[in-house]
């Protein structure tokens, strides 16, 4: 059927990409039958087909890799918000913190977040990747008065803190490594 020939190239993207990693992964009539009956809506018919290919098949296989990755190199993945000082404080000394990017425009607390996070990279108990929205702070900082005015305007870090207290942060900024590699595996914003 139609919906069939529309799992089968959804499930066939996800197992090259899982191939990529050295996984093979073999998808039965089955859980190919359950996929479309999940995925079928009498309203929008095949369009939820790939949220739910996503939501059956994605994400619990990402789920699984990053348990065994957890548990074979002793790495934990977490977000950290503003706030989360508790967490923070409980963590080893020895640990080694990998932000994975877009620190900035989160939370209430975006100065204190920045300036906790900024303390661990300087301790070196952390590295902070460059994410999108660093990036796009980079940009527009750089750019001319007016572009960079246009491109600021949905900034909540520059809302936040200033035209001012940005431009002190932009070196620190433009400092931020786009990825960390640790042995066999690598961190970068995604």
């Amino acid at each position: 059927t139609h919906m069939t020939k529309i799992v089968d190239i959804e499930v066939d993207k996800v197992a090259k990409r899982l191939l990529d990693l050295g996984v093979k992964l073999v998808v039965n009539e089955a859980a190919r039958g359950y996929l479309v009956d999940n995925g079928w809506d009498e309203k929008y018919g095949a369009r939820p087909l790939r949220r739910a290919v996503e939501r059956l098949l994605e994400d619990p296989l990402a789920e699984s890799i990053l348990r065994d990755f957890t548990r074979q190199t002793g790495i934990k993945i977490n977000r950290i918000e503003a706030g989360d000082e508790q967490l923070l404080e409980r963590l080893p000394s020895g640990d080694r913190l990998i932000f994975c990017g877009d620190v900035i425009n989160r939370g209430p607390a975006i100065g204190a977040t920045m300036e906790r996070i900024w303390g661990l990279v300087e301790q070196g108990r952390a590295v902070w990747l460059r994410g999108n929205h660093e990036q796009d702070l980079i940009t527009a900082l750089r750019s001319g008065p007016w572009q960079s005015e246009r491109q600021l305007a949905g900034c909540d870090t520059f809302r936040h803190l200033g035209e001012r207290a940005c431009r002190r942060w932009l070196s620190r900024l433009e400092s931020l490594p786009l990825a960390y590699w640790g042995e066999g595996w690598v961190a970068t914003h995604a």
